[in-house]
């Protein structure tokens, strides 16, 4: 087998559909396996989304492990050589199996791999490559000192400015959003550090992977799109979250975290899955939509991200066997399975 792809699911059932999808066209002619864990998020969708994919492996873990234990606990059982992490709110286009394999057997001391991401709305997401968040980094990016001096290696050293989007570059932090590795590598330097319940575990996991002397490579070539934010499901729990990881980022680099795992305070989300869905809802009931794509008649997925980005339109509709998905920073109108 050559890659095992790993998705958490929370409350993203109908974003997972179309992420699954754009991986099997990918897959053609590739050994890949698919393996979704839902998060015990009660997701109503998620039974009829199992049910829909013979060909890939659907499981339910009974409590909310957080998204590094979630991602540790399907690596264990991969047979891929190589593992994919994906969010599960990501379109990847028909060459991602084979740009992947290409950076991987003509960069063999690399540690982990990232791509380039653009959201919903054709914009670059500067996540996708990332320094050290240093206390010099993290303050010219907090006090906007990154964005005047946008490719200054002194004050944009936050997102690594001066390294084009679309350049095959080393860097020092890649995101867990799209990050692929060897299992070998991952499960020998330990996966994600659990103490990190969301966020901050692949910055964490990217250093030490430079700590040992491996080489982590944005593949600036192979451009996904990240929908972002739609496996967070509450802002201001995401928000609490991310600071938290910032905490336990610290409390680990200053060497005052060495107890065991999930020292996190957050231990899952607060708002009840009606709350969570009925959010999404309003938020994807603002947007509207103004152009209609048949996958596989009018483009394909490759096609549909350069689209998105080239028109920067995000008021477009993606329709397939009768599903449809409106794509923008945040939405998709329909449930799942609906015309």
């Amino acid at each position: 087998m050559q890659f095992t792809v790993q998705i958490i699911n929370y409350l993203t059932a109908a974003y997972l559909e179309i992420c699954l999808d754009s991986l099997l066209a990918a897959a053609k002619g590739y050994d890949v396996e698919i393996v979704v864990s839902d998060n015990n998020s009660g997701d109503p969708d998620y039974p009829a989304l199992a049910s829909k994919y013979s060909n890939i492996a659907f499981e339910t873990n009974e409590i909310n492990l957080g998204f590094g234990a979630a991602h540790n606990e399907l690596a264990k059982k991969a047979t891929g050589d190589y593992l994919v992490i994906l969010n599960p709110d990501i379109i990847v286009p028909e060459t991602f199996f084979q740009k992947l394999l290409l950076t991987i057997e003509t960069n063999p001391e690399f540690g982990a791999i990232g791509c380039r991401m653009i959201n919903g709305s054709g914009t670059f997401l500067k996540e996708s490559k990332r320094g050290i968040p240093t206390i010099w980094n993290s303050f010219c990016y907090f006090s906007k000192l990154s964005l005047l001096f946008g490719k200054s290696k002194v004050f944009a050293g936050y997102h690594v400015g001066w390294i084009p989007e679309r350049a095959l570059s080393v860097v020092p932090v890649l995101s867990g959003a799209c990050m692929v590795l060897s299992k070998s590598t991952y499960l020998n330097e330990g996966g994600f550090d659990e103490r990190f319940f969301m966020y901050g575990e692949d910055i964490e996991l990217s250093e030490r992977l430079l700590e040992r002397g491996y080489k982590n490579y944005y593949q600036g070539g192979l451009t996904v799109l990240h929908y972002k934010g739609r496996s967070s499901a509450q802002k201001a729990e995401s928000i609490k979250y991310f600071y938290n990881a910032i905490w336990v980022y610290w409390k680990i680099r200053l060497g005052i975290s060495k107890d065991g795992i999930k020292t996190s305070k957050f231990k899952g989300v607060s708002g009840s899955k009606e709350s969570i869905l009925s959010r999404q809802k309003e938020e994807d009931q603002k947007r509207g939509a103004n152009k209609q794509i048949e996958i596989g008649t009018d483009m394909g997925y490759a096609q549909v991200i350069e689209y998105i980005e080239t028109n920067k339109d995000s008021g477009i509709v993606l329709t397939k066997m009768g599903c449809s998905w409106a794509l923008s920073p945040t939405g998709k109108l329909p449930k799942f399975g609906e015309n």
